[in-house]
């Protein structure tokens, strides 16, 4: 799968929709992420904060003018170690940290 921009850039500030949660009542929600943590968002919607766990649900971000879908379970990391991630990702061909691990498995 290829490498999805916005997993590795600041979220706070950015204006979300939920487009499939496992809480029904969140779907359509849409507001701006206000905090962020391993494992949640705040999002502020009609002055109100709530909430909401990654991994149950997923996100629509505009970014660079385009509708960026992505899964919560992506998103779960603590955001600097998150963004910390396109340094480390930058550099590397598509395909090599499959092989960087198998030849980290065949060294042991």
């Amino acid at each position: 799968m290829e490498h999805e921009p916005i997993t590795s850039d600041e979220l706070i500030g950015r204006h979300v929709t939920i487009i499939e949660c496992t809480d029904p009542s969140w779907v359509n929600q849409t507001g701006i992420i206000i905090d962020e943590t391993q494992h949640t968002f705040l999002i502020e919607n009609d002055k109100k904060q709530k909430r909401i766990a990654k991994q149950t649900a997923t996100f629509a971000f505009e970014y660079h003018g385009k509708n960026t879908i992505v899964k919560g379970t992506r998103l779960v990391y603590r955001p600097e170690d998150r963004i910390k991630k396109q340094g480390e990702d930058s550099g590397r061909k598509k395909g090599s940290t499959r092989h960087r691990v198998e030849h980290q498995t065949t060294q042991r």
